[in-house]
């Protein structure tokens, strides 16, 4: 007779899917910073004239940092919900535990939900009735 998955895991795709939508939110407002450090890229020149005598930097770098900052920000918001909505995915059919357990310790720096939510899931994911429930053996203690 076959052992019933944990209830635990009945709830975290859910959760999975919730936060994923929540950090492709956030992700949209990576596009801020882009747009005002391209804002102050393309600006530099007028900048540097207007501002000739006061011996001050164009505000190039400051546009650069903008610029790649924001980028970095986006692409790893978009690869963090990407990979919830796989885990979340992979939850639900039970498979790929050990791609479960990767998102769930990347999602713990996505503070607060995604650190409540990575420890959560590898709580769960870590009982011998979920290791079960994914095919896997326990390990004996």
């Amino acid at each position: 007779m076959a052992e019933a998955a944990p209830a635990e895991l009945n709830h975290l795709p859910g959760f999975h899917y919730a936060l994923a939508a929540v950090t492709a939110g956030l992700t949209a407002l990576g596009a801020l910073p882009i747009a005002a450090g391209w804002d102050a890229l393309g600006r530099s020149g007028s900048f540097r004239d207007a501002h000739a005598g006061a011996g001050l930097a164009a505000p190039s770098l400051g546009g650069w940092i903008f610029l790649v900052g924001g980028a970095a920000a986006v692409l790893l918001g978009i690869a963090l919900a990407i990979g919830l909505t796989v885990a979340g995915r992979s939850i639900a059919l039970r498979r790929r535990h050990t791609l479960c357990v990767a998102v769930a310790i990347a999602a713990t720096f996505f503070f607060p939900l995604g650190t409540l939510l990575g420890f959560h899931t590898i709580n769960c994911l870590s009982t011998p009735a979920a290791l079960r429930a994914f095919g896997l053996l326990p390990r004996e203690r």
